[in-house]
């Protein structure tokens, strides 16, 4: 061995590695989603793949608050408030969660290990589309605000597919189109399908008496919707206090009829599904007609039934 290339082996012995740099756990946590959840090397990761691996990261630090709080309520018999609205206005959560969880420093350090700068990250968070006005942002204020006072406070709403309209000027006039903020879907919901509550509509009653002639009332004829409830953990301010909003999504109570389909009829068997899913298409759908007046009474029904169900 010359003298050149065995310097060069005891350098390569002795003089030890670099320290690798210590990531938080919070980016740890987003870049394994970032492999695990989205499929993601960090070369090929998009806008949309950082955010949804650091929105799941911070929403598993707040479901193990959320699982330890709901112990508490149950261990210490708490008596618990239901708020009901047709609206809850949100806004983007992965700041104000990040910030509640005393995370958003750690966030901010270390997010240039996902490719990006925080600011650029929370920019790819749409706005929940859970709310058109001051209702909607009062009652998220009366959940944030009560999970930081360590309330017991739930909230139930409709999961709107089609929300708050997206806004758009043409020619000097406000033009409103959908805004299909589900389209990727939310990191923040945790889908409790075991939790689905059947809604009985429609139908009508028909009045008969029994074999010792009383009076007897049946309710028949009427359809059957699934509400499937999906939780967003509301994360409460410097504190171990996560409560929850439940979300109600109305589904088909059968997705198709399949002897239909097999005779041809391939609108017909998805007419029920199709229909169903309607009530918790849209916020506020225009009421000008008498379907649209029908379609607002039977979502606030729907909900309400599932709620108290």
């Amino acid at each position: 061995m010359t003298p050149s290339v065995a310097s060069a082996a005891q350098s390569t012995k002795t003089t030890p590695p670099a320290a690798a740099t210590k990531l938080h756990p919070l980016i740890e946590r987003a870049l394994y989603h970032l492999r695990y959840t989205q499929g993601k090397h960090i070369a090929g990761a998009t806008g949309h793949d950082r955010y949804v691996s650091l929105a799941t990261a911070v929403r598993d630090y707040a479901l193990e608050k959320l699982i330890a709080t709901q112990a508490t309520y149950v261990d210490k018999r708490v008596k618990r408030i239901y708020y009901l609205s047709l609206e809850f206005l949100l806004g983007r959560l992965l700041r104000s969660n990040l910030l509640n969880l005393g995370l958003l420093d750690a966030a901010r350090e270390g997010a240039s290990a996902l490719g990006a700068p925080l600011d650029e990250i929370c920019e790819f968070e749409p706005d929940a589309g859970l709310g058109n006005g001051g209702l909607g942002r009062l009652a998220a204020c009366y959940l944030d605000s009560a999970a930081s006072l360590e309330y017991p406070v739930y909230g139930y709403s409709i999961r709107y597919e089609y929300g708050i309209f997206e806004q758009q000027i043409k020619n000097g006039w406000q033009i409103e189109r959908p805004e299909y903020w589900l389209q990727f879907g939310s990191p923040w919901e945790v889908v409790r399908p075991e939790f689905a509550h059947q809604v009985r509509l429609n139908g009508r009653v028909e009045h008969t008496t029994d074999a010792q002639g009383r009076y007897q009332a049946r309710w028949v004829g009427f359809d059957t919707v699934i509400g499937v409830p999906y939780d967003v953990p509301i994360v409460g301010y410097n504190n171990n206090t996560v409560n929850i909003l439940r979300l109600w999504a109305s589904r088909a109570s059968s997705d198709l009829d399949l002897e239909k389909f097999n005779r041809g009829g391939y609108i017909d068997a998805v007419r029920d599904k199709a229909m169903s899913e309607t009530i918790s298409k849209v916020l506020y759908p225009a009421d000008e007609t008498e379907q649209g007046k029908r379609l607002r009474l039977i979502q606030q029904y729907f909900f309400v039934a599932c709620t108290i169900g």
